[in-house]
């Protein structure tokens, strides 16, 4: 019987060490695992820094791009105006042309009268840029009738300046190359208002009646 006890108890010291081995050794396996996580956490904060860095590099290389590429568009429109250029000191702009814009996507477009569309202009147009970088757009007027029509305009204004100013409250107008019309903007753009500029001023199919904008002082 005691050498059985005594089995029994080297078992248990047995069994007991090697627990305690067990034990160890669990807990410097997860020592050795939080060790390893605390490395990924660290890494993976170095990887967040340096992702957030490549995006910023991304993001200026991006703008750059684009800012590069406006001014290369701006010249091709700088030089497709200037073409126009007479001696005379006048811009001769054919009946074709309804003028070129650059939009917000960086893409040169140049208006055509679209009943004068063909293989002529887009040629013509080609030959003054200098090549294809440009997209062709429809448009209804011509530069030319924008422009003779912005300075009918203009005379009526400068006739009647009191009724434009104190009544109707006309801020501006202009031509918007991109819509192809006559921008008038009104402090208060109601049809009232409109009806009475067309009666009292000036009436075209060219007129595009809108809002002034409201700026606020901070």
């Amino acid at each position: 019987m005691k050498i059985y006890f005594e089995i029994f108890i080297l078992l248990l010291i047995s069994c007991s060490g090697n627990h305690q081995q067990q034990e160890n050794d669990i807990q410097q396996t997860n020592n050795q695992d939080k060790k390893n996580l605390a490395y990924i956490i660290d890494t993976n904060k170095e990887t967040t820094i340096e992702n957030k860095n490549l995006q910023f590099l991304i993001e200026k290389d991006s703008i750059f791009r684009k800012d590069s590429i406006f001014k290369i568009l701006e010249e091709k429109k700088i030089r497709l105006d200037h073409s126009f250029y007479r001696k005379t000191g006048n811009f001769d702009f054919p009946l074709y042309y309804g003028g070129s814009y650059i939009n917000k996507n960086n893409l040169l477009f140049v208006n055509i009268v679209d009943s004068l569309d063909n293989i002529y202009t887009k040629s013509d147009i080609i030959n003054r840029i200098g090549n294809k970088d440009f997209k062709i757009k429809k448009c209804s007027y011509s530069l030319k009738m924008l422009g003779d029509t912005l300075n009918q305009l203009n005379t009526v204004f400068n006739r009647n300046k009191y009724l434009l100013k104190e009544n109707l409250k006309t801020s501006n107008f202009e031509i918007n190359i991109e819509n192809n019309v006559i921008l008038i903007l009104l402090e208060d753009s109601t049809m009232e208002n409109i009806q009475e500029f067309k009666r009292n001023i000036m009436d075209s199919p060219l007129f595009h009646f809108s809002q002034k904008p409201i700026l606020y002082l901070h």
